[in-house]
């Protein structure tokens, strides 16, 4: 499967690793690993823009 992502370059992995070191994707990234449900002020607007 790795193997076909790359061959398909349909999203770019490095892009994906760039996002995944902004703070408000790691803060949502975080949440759903520990399964928290908190919600904070922003939580909302991280969530669309992770979506």
């Amino acid at each position: 499967a790795k193997e076909n992502l790359i061959k398909r370059r349909d999203t770019h992995l490095d892009s994906l690793l760039d996002k995944l070191k902004e703070p408000r994707v790691k803060n949502i990234v975080i949440s759903i690993i520990n399964g928290d449900s908190r919600v904070y002020d922003n939580f909302k607007d991280d969530l669309w823009y992770v979506m």
